[in-house]
């Protein structure tokens, strides 16, 4: 029997706290220095360092001689260039940031940039929290922190323009109340991608749509030549052209008309899945780009994920939010486990960053993880290609049908014998493509190494489309291994579009059960993920919000899938069960999210 479909939402939210620390600015200094002279032993100095910022509040104040413990330390090179964020935490990595040519300036920080430094700010709070041992290696880093180059035997630079988001790149943009409006983000991430590809040649159609901030429509038409050569890489004050100006604002302009940029005067913003479909409809990109999220991966494994895709000469459009909104830049290198970041600020920052604070054995640690849940990667922007089709991806998701919760995978036994029936739930199965899904679904065997060995049930012909953002489910599916059953075997569920000749695991957000374990191949490193807690929400039809509660919630946010604060609220201590109306809010999907002094917690619903 096939389950009711439900809506689904891809997002979660970030949430940032005040922090201690146990190193010093000295501490780090040292440390800073250390790696300074590994960097180019001939031409740096000892003493070439300068303490410019510590991430000791919210606001990122500069360190003063009464202000609390930072989780970091940043540093610029004063002669050479370059700069270097140091760990304020010693079971954190120690070098969470460097560069050896750009500096890192604090005054108009962008807010792409400030966010990030909170998600390491958030992740350094979260080992803060609990009791996390310092392992051998993070020991070692910091006792010798060049050890953090000479374990990065394998790099790769690409270079990608330095553009920034206001003159001369937004001649075009919008003006509200006089003042041009910075061209946003997604605009500027698509454009250094596009000039990277050197690609459209021509843009195709036209598009138009109602800006909510500048509270008018906007149009343009596509149908003009790119000149890419007429855009420099880096437009330097006094040595561009009129007319290298107009082109590149230009490109920006049609970027944010694609994406359907909400233009304002503090911050410009658009939604990275609509940019995407768009660069396929009006600039003739492939239809095979896709869209991950962070949370549905272990570190090592993202981390390979955005590794193998600059290692192919792809840049990847690296998304990252918080409850302000979100923010797009670019991934376009590595060294080693640090990712080269141009943050579209005219090479502001640029750099080298750590894409968490943690080691991957840390990961989760104090709860959540929540600094990670909002992190996506755009793979596979490339050229048009014939007869190529859509690489759609399936998630699981947790929810509830008829007061049951599902959370991925489930099964009516623990003990699997050859030759013997056993039954399985799969649910909740949403799709975040880039379209509708139609296809086939399967569960499999599959050895320690991923390889399937075998399918386990029927393939499962979905009946219907499966629109984007919604939901399926299929409860009680039979399925009987016939093949030998060796360590590290275990269950997945996977997908093949109508279209595809490729089958992919469905994998899934962050505490959902996406692998049943058949048998171990380590007993002590296999984990099975559980529901900590029972947090769960519902609107009714008459627009009534109810909601399970963690304990000990001390505030309840209601937030838009783009991360803005709709509804605060402060409930009674203890409560279980809480509602409230939402008849005023529009129909929609929301993000509920309860704060407790130990973490935070997000869940869906839909009004």
């Amino acid at each position: 029997m096939r389950m009711k479909q439900l809506l689904l939402l891809f997002f979660s939210l970030i949430t940032l706290n005040l922090l201690a620390d146990n190193v010093s600015l000295e501490e780090s200094r040292s440390v800073a220095t250390k790696f300074w002279a590994s960097l180019e032993p001939q031409n740096r100095s000892l003493n070439d360092t300068e303490f410019v910022l510590a991430g000791n509040s919210e606001s990122l104040q500069v360190l003063t001689e009464n202000a609390p413990a930072p989780a970091f330390y940043i540093f610029n090179c004063v002669e050479k260039g370059g700069f270097v964020i140091v760990s304020g935490e010693d079971t954190a990595q120690p070098i969470l940031a460097y560069s050896t040519t750009d500096t890192f300036a604090i005054d108009n920080m962008p807010d792409n940039i400030r966010n990030w430094l909170q998600a390491y700010r958030t992740a350094i709070q979260q080992l803060r929290l609990v009791d996390v041992p310092l392992d051998e290696n993070t020991v070692n880093l910091w006792k010798s922190p060049e050890r953090t180059l000479t374990q990065a035997n394998n790099s790769k630079l690409i270079e990608t323009a330095k553009w920034n988001q206001e003159e001369p790149y937004n001649l075009y943009s919008p003006k509200i109340v006089g003042r041009r409006t910075p061209t946003g983000c997604v605009a500027t991430a698509m454009a250094i991608i596009m000039r990277y590809r050197q690609w459209p040649d021509i843009g195709e159609g036209s598009n138009r749509y109602y800006a909510n901030t500048c509270e008018k429509y906007l149009e343009t038409s596509f149908d003009v030549n790119y000149d890419w050569e007429g855009m420099p890489l880096e437009y330097i004050e006094g040595k561009y052209t009129k007319e290298e100006a107009d082109k590149v604002s230009m490109l920006m302009y049609h970027c944010g008309i694609a994406a359907e940029m909400d233009y304002g005067l503090e911050g410009s913003g658009a939604v990275t899945r609509t940019a995407i479909l768009n660069m396929i409809k009006y600039f003739k990109y492939d239809k095979s780009a896709y869209i991950l999220q962070r949370d549905w991966y272990d570190q090592e494994t993202w981390d390979n994920l955005i590794r193998n895709e600059v290692t192919n000469e792809s840049p990847v459009m690296y998304g990252g939010a918080d409850p302000d909104g979100a923010h797009q830049f670019i991934i376009d290198g590595y060294e080693g486990s640090h990712f080269h970041v141009n943050w579209g600020w005219g090479g502001l920052c640029n750099g080298f960053y750590l894409l968490s604070a943690l080691t991957p054995e840390q990961q989760g640690v104090g709860g959540n993880g929540s600094y990670n849940q909002l992190q996506d990667a755009v793979m596979g922007l490339k050229k048009r290609e014939e007869n190529s089709t859509y690489h759609d991806i399936l998630i699981f998701f947790a929810g509830l049908d008829n007061g049951k919760k599902y959370n991925g995978l489930s099964t009516n036994t623990s003990t699997y014998v050859t030759g013997k029936t056993f039954r399985m739930d799969a649910a909740y199965i949403g799709n975040s493509s880039l379209r509708d899904f139609e296809g086939s679904l399967v569960l499999a065997l599959v050895n320690k190494n991923g390889e399937v060995k075998e399918n386990i049930s029927k393939t499962i012909l979905l009946e219907e489309t499966l629109p984007l953002g919604m939901g399926i489910g299929y409860p009680n599916i039979e399925c009987k291994i016939t093949q030998a059953i060796e360590a590290g075997d275990r269950i997945w569920m996977m997908y093949k579009s109508k279209d595809a000749s490729e089958w992919y695991r469905i994998v899934g957000e962050k505490g959902t059960v996406t692998e049943i374990i058949v048998k171990e191949d380590d007993p002590t490193a296999i984990e099975q993920p559980v529901d900590r807690i029972s947090f769960s929400a519902s609107c009714d039809k008459q627009g009534w919000l109810t909601a399970n509660l963690p304990e000990g919630v001390q505030r309840l946010c209601i937030y838009s899938v783009d991360g803005r604060t709709l509804r605060t609220y402060i409930p009674d201590s203890n409560i279980e069960k809480w509602g409230v109306s939402c008849s005023e809010l529009p129909a929609g999907i929301y993000i509920l999210q309860a704060v407790t002094k130990q973490e935070n917690y997000q869940c869906k619903f839909v009004k």
